[in-house]
C-alpha cells in the first residue's frame, strides 16, 4: 500500500479499497506568558498554565522558588510549550533561557544526559556550583 499525502489527508489505495486517514500536521509551539511560580520540582505556574521545564530535572523546592524569583523577579517569562502530549515548555525571562540558567548555577540537574542542558550540568558539576558544591 502507498501513501500520498494531499493536504491534510493522506489517502492510500489497494486493490481491495481505498482507506483515508488523517496526518497531523506541524503545529508552531503554544506559547503563554506571564508571571511565574513554582509549582513543582521542575514546572512552573504561568498565568493559570503548569508547565514543566524542558531538560530540567527535579530541584529543591525552596532553592527553585528562589532561583526564579531572583531571575525573573516582576519580568514576564514566555515560554514555548513543545510537547503534544504534556505542557513541556522552554521559558526565557528577558532573553535569558530559565531551564539553562537553573542547570548551569547548580540549582537544578539535567533531566537526563540527553538534555539539552547537560553540558552547562557539567559545568556546574566541574565548577562545584549549587547542588554539586563538595560536602
Amino acid at each position: 500500500m502507498k501513501f500520498a499525502p494531499i493536504g491534510a489527508v493522506m489517502i492510500a489505495g489497494a486493490a481491495a479499497g481505498v482507506a483515508v486517514a488523517a496526518a497531523t500536521p506541524e503545529q508552531a509551539p503554544t506559547m503563554i506568558s506571564g508571571s511565574p511560580a513554582v509549582a513543582g520540582p521542575a514546572s512552573l505556574e504561568i498565568d493559570g498554565h503548569v508547565v514543566e521545564l524542558e531538560g530540567v530535572g527535579p530541584a529543591e523546592f525552596h532553592a527553585l522558588s528562589e532561583a526564579v524569583e531572583a531571575l525573573a523577579g516582576n519580568s514576564t517569562v514566555h515560554c514555548s510549550i513543545e510537547s503534544a502530549e504534556g505542557a513541556k515548555a522552554q521559558c526565557f525571562v528577558g532573553g535569558v533561557d530559565v531551564g539553562r540558567w537553573l542547570v548551569g548555577a547548580g540549582i537544578a540537574p539535567a533531566s537526563d544526559m540527553n538534555s539539552r542542558y547537560f553540558a552547562s550540568q557539567v559545568r556546574a558539576q566541574l565548577s562545584g556550583r549549587g547542588i554539586w558544591k563538595p560536602r
